[in-house]
């Protein structure tokens, strides 16, 4: 992980590329090496939905980074995560 901004940087379990630290943003869960919290990531992918463009707006953030934002999304926001049910194409 980059950055290196608090001694008490650590990875949240499960997650490789988010963090806490009390140091940095109140301990708010960051993209790992970044002051980007998660709640900013969610708002910059709503309003960057192309990769170009949020890349651009966002240097920081890599690729990577979108799959692991979600995903803790997902999970604060309704606890379990299952995989959705899709209709099968006609």
């Amino acid at each position: 992980m980059a950055g290196g901004y608090g001694s008490n940087m650590a990875a949240l379990p499960g997650f490789t590329r988010i963090t806490s630290d009390p140091a940095v943003l109140g301990g708010k869960p960051c993209v790992a090496g970044t002051r980007l919290s998660v709640e900013q990531a969610l708002q910059a992918l709503a309003m960057f939905p192309e990769w170009a463009e949020l890349k651009a707006n966002y240097p920081s953030l890599e690729k990577e980074d979108v799959p692991e934002i979600l995903r803790f999304a997902a999970l604060v926001m309704g606890g379990d995560l299952h995989p959705l049910s899709l209709p099968a194409a006609k």
